[in-house]
C-alpha cells in the first residue's frame, strides 16, 4: 500500500532558530573560546534567518540576540 501525501519542508530559519537556543542554554556552561564560536555562528544564523525565516523566526533570533545583549555582548 502506497499513501501519498503532501509534505511541507521545514523552514531552514526554523531549524537555525532551535540550533541558537540549544547554544544559548549551553552558553553559560561553556569557556571563552567556545562562547566566540557560539557568537560567530548566532551572527551567521541571524543573517540566514532574516533572509529566508517567517516574522515568528525573527523575532525569537531578536529575543536570543537581547538575552545575549543582556549577558555583555554585542551583536
Amino acid at each position: 500500500m502506497t499513501i501519498i501525501k503532501n509534505t511541507k519542508a521545514l523552514n531552514r530559519g526554523f531549524s537555525y532558530v532551535v540550533e541558537s537556543l540549544a547554544n544559548l542554554t549551553r552558553f553559560d556552561m561553556v569557556d571563552d573560546d567556545q562562547k566566540e564560536i557560539y557568537l560567530s555562528q548566532f551572527k551567521e544564523t541571524y543573517r540566514v534567518v532574516r533572509k529566508v525565516g517567517t516574522k515568528d523566526d525573527l523575532k525569537a533570533m531578536g529575543e536570543i540576540k537581547k538575552e545575549l545583549k543582556s549577558k555583555g555582548y554585542d551583536l
